[in-house]
């Protein structure tokens, strides 16, 4: 499982993503999904959820589109992930024909020629299911394209390609967690109207909350588009960020992490004005803990369930 969470304001859209990913069986943390794409005409990010290599080779994909809209980018994409899919279909069918010829030649002389047609049927049927599953992925391109003065957001699978507004967006299997906790918490807010460090708090609480999803962890990273620039910010910024977000969640702090306070935490991290040794003392880390290691929210409920019994 991943998770990739979106929400924009007036000027910035900001993504949170997880560094987690999936294929064959087996699960690894990776350094980085929110793959940057610029060229004359846009810039931005692509990210997915699925099988790590079909998203691996969408990214590249994604590098050598030509194109000056991100819709038609995306409509490559897409189209690329049906030619792939039907490729693969292709080499089945020809090996198990294949298979089928050579075989029928020997049944037709038992008098079983029906029977191995229909186990050739069932078997072909069973590797495109098969075929199918291991080519599953689905892509978000988040970009600012020149050409429309606008941030734009599409997502991307082998079956369609969908415009999906940017105010709050996401995907993958953590996205679900994630975007129950968003619509609780931010019912009645004008989120166009949010500043960037607001945008970061509820980003950071929800990925925070998230992580609950086994499938959902690994360091995480955060990218800002806006018209003059996309940028993935340091990790010295990201990791404090999520950290005293989930710390304000597990409720450890109330006065030092109270919802504003928190934010104010935020924007001065952004600022580079941040008293991080005083920070991370209240969340018993020294400063090069807090900035280099992501901890995760269970930690932090922990310690403020003991803190709660000692009254």
């Amino acid at each position: 499982m991943t998770v990739h969470i979106i929400l924009s304001n007036s000027t910035d859209s900001v993504v949170i993503s997880d560094s987690r990913m999936s294929g064959k069986g087996t699960k690894s943390d990776i350094r980085q999904k929110l793959q940057p794409i610029k060229t004359a005409h846009y810039h931005g990010f692509v990210y997915g959820t699925g099988k790590s290599d079909k998203i691996t080779l969408g990214y590249e994909k994604a590098k050598e589109f030509p194109g000056e809209e991100i819709k038609g980018l995306s409509d490559s994409l897409s189209h690329f992930f049906r030619e792939t899919l039907e490729y693969s279909l292709r080499q089945s069918y020809a090996s198990r024909l294949s298979e089928f010829g050579t075989a029928s030649e020997v049944f037709d002389r038992l008098q079983k020629r029906k029977k191995t047609k229909a186990h050739l049927i069932k078997t072909i049927q069973q590797d495109e299911r098969e075929l199918i599953l291991e080519n599953e992925a689905k892509l978000q391109v988040l970009a600012y394209e020149k050409r429309s003065d606008s941030v734009q957001l599409y997502e991307v699978t082998r079956k369609d390609v969908e415009k999906r507004p940017t105010e709050f967006s996401g995907i993958g299997g953590g996205f679900r967690i994630a975007r129950l906790y968003l619509e609780s918490k931010m019912q009645g807010l004008d989120i166009k109207s949010l500043s960037t460090a607001s945008l970061l708090f509820y980003l950071s609480s929800a990925y925070a909350f998230c992580n609950i999803d086994e499938g959902v962890g690994g360091t995480p990273n955060i990218g800002v588009v806006n018209k003059r620039e996309n940028k993935i910010l340091p990790l010295e910024i990201t990791l404090p960020i999520v950290n005293i977000a989930g710390a304000y969640l597990a409720e450890l702090d109330e006065t030092f992490f109270s919802k504003a306070r928190t934010i104010s935490h935020i924007e001065e991290i952004l600022s580079g004005k941040a008293d991080l040794h005083r920070i991370a003392r209240r969340l018993g880390l020294t400063k090069e803990g807090l900035v280099s290691t992501h901890i995760p929210f269970s930690s932090f409920q922990e310690r403020a369930n003991r803190e709660s019994q000692k009254w």
